[in-house]
């Protein structure tokens, strides 16, 4: 069987669709599953299991309470959320278990309508 340079190209264009047609399926699905995991409020019980720290503030040992505070990259000294960074003081929540850091206010606001960090997009549950 010989195949023409128009039936060649009318197979790659089919193969091609198909692919397109699978990633779109693909991104589709994982929308929606992302939507039904982050879309809801966190429960109240679940929040106030993540620690609160000052910026600054030390333990009994003289260990800084914040070790990494979470930024967009997640490792610098920058709310993700409002993007200011963290000043001495501030007050900060950690999320367990990915331990990224948010101003206590930028996170309580995002947790009431996310079950997921912000950063990573692990869920809160």
């Amino acid at each position: 069987m010989n195949l023409t340079s128009k039936d060649e190209n009318l197979v790659l264009i089919c193969v091609l669709a198909e692919a397109i047609l699978l990633c779109l399926c693909l991104a589709a699905l994982m929308v929606c599953r992302w939507g039904k995991t982050c879309s809801q409020s966190l429960p109240q019980h679940i929040l106030d299991s993540f620690p609160i720290s000052q910026v600054g503030s030390t333990d009994g040992n003289g260990n800084d309470h914040v070790i990494s505070i979470g930024s967009t990259d997640g490792n610098g000294n920058d709310c993700a959320i409002c993007l200011d960074g963290f000043m001495e003081n501030d007050i900060v929540r950690e999320l367990r278990p990915c331990s990224h850091v948010f101003h206590r206010e930028c996170i309580d606001l995002w947790l009431a309508r996310n079950t997921c960090c912000p950063i990573c997009r692990r869920s809160l549950l």
